[in-house]
């Protein structure tokens, strides 16, 4: 496996463990309750792909500035 996807599982699916723990615990239903819908499958396959995939990958590029080649929006355009 390259270090791109070690990165990537490994941040990605942190961030997406703590995003299910963070909802479910402010949410008004009670924590059982949750657990037993089947929307709680649908919210843990939508926060795990997010984090892996887009997060992931946003950590990666953050990790490794040779490899980021995204446009600086914040930069000042110079004239002539």
């Amino acid at each position: 496996m390259s270090e791109r996807w070690k990165v990537q599982l490994l941040h990605g699916g942190l961030w997406g463990l703590f995003m299910i723990v963070f909802t479910t615990l402010f949410d008004e239903q009670p924590v059982m309750d949750q657990l037993r819908s089947p929307k709680f499958l649908i919210k843990v396959a939508i926060h795990m792909s997010v984090g892996i995939f887009l997060m992931g990958y946003i950590f990666w590029k953050g990790r490794n500035p040779e490899n980021n080649n995204w446009p600086t929006f914040f930069e000042k355009k110079r004239k002539g």
